[in-house]
């Protein structure tokens, strides 16, 4: 269900629905915070008591487009899968063939996402490499230096790192080998450096092996045993040594890890 349509049903019920600019609410950036839904629900409720109490500057709203409105957008978005929907239509009424990928009475429409990374044929999505500044960080990338992603929550950050790994990957910016990796699973471990290196190479290891490159996967243990809570540096030091390709390293929710850790990390 869309924004338009869920507001519409609720305002039928008699009650008002107020839609929240996530980029407008306060957030704390001198310490570390626990991510999760259940955090981020409270500060925004915490944010509209505040704008119900007339506090105009708690936070900000946007107006939620019609469904008609959103209907029209979807049109103007993709005139060619409407056209293609409309002809199919046709030949199955006529008794036309199902053309290969499609459902029996209509041509798969995309959806809006906000959960999780965009898949460009399930989701609307703005080409995520359109969204950053990528001759800089291809330049970067070539001088090998490290770059930052920042932005708020579910604007496109991981969407941008995947097309970004499959670009050096296919070989359209040079010949490298690149895994992104999320290591959020290790924020569990807070001060325990041991554990979090553990989660981390795990996690490393499983995703370099679902990219085709197998030698982390088949040696990690073996590393961490030797080396213990120094093990990330001494792994990732035979990882680039394996190839003669570099080796980019893009990795997400790196924020998610606090103290020792962190620092280890």
């Amino acid at each position: 269900m869309n924004a338009g349509m869920a507001s519409g049903r609720l305002g039928q019920l008699g009650i008002e629905t107020l839609v929240i600019d996530a980029a407008s609410l306060p957030v704390n950036r001198r310490a570390k915070r626990v991510k999760t839904d259940r955090v981020d629900a409270a500060r925004m409720v915490r944010a509209l008591a505040a704008f119900d109490r007339g506090e105009p500057l708690a936070c900000s709203t946007v107006r939620v487009p019609s469904v008609e409105e959103e209907d029209r957008k979807r049109l103007l978005r993709e005139p060619s899968r409407a056209a293609q929907s409309s002809n199919f239509s046709g030949s199955k009424a006529s008794g036309g063939v199902t053309p290969p990928g499609c459902h029996t009475w209509a041509m798969r429409q995309r959806k809006f996402n906000t959960e999780g990374p965009i898949i460009a044929a399930d989701h609307y999505f703005v080409p995520p490499l359109e969204r950053v500044n990528l001759p800089h960080l291809l330049d970067l990338i070539r001088d090998k230096r490290y770059f930052v992603l920042h932005a708020p929550r579910q604007t496109g950050k991981t969407s941008a790192l995947l097309a970004l790994r499959d670009l050096l990957n296919g070989g359209g910016a040079g010949d490298y080998r690149c895994v992104y990796v999320n290591i959020e699973a290790a924020q569990a471990a807070r001060e325990d450096v041991g554990s979090a290196i553990r989660a981390i190479l795990g996690e490393m290891a499983s995703r370099a092996r679902s990219a085709g490159d197998t030698f982390l996967y088949e040696n990690w243990l073996d590393v961490l045993a030797a080396f213990g809570s120094s093990a990330l540096g001494e792994a990732l030091t035979r990882w680039c040594e394996a190839d003669p390709k570099p080796l980019v390293l893009l990795i997400d929710e790196i924020d998610s890890l606090i103290g020792d850790t962190l620092i280890s990390v």
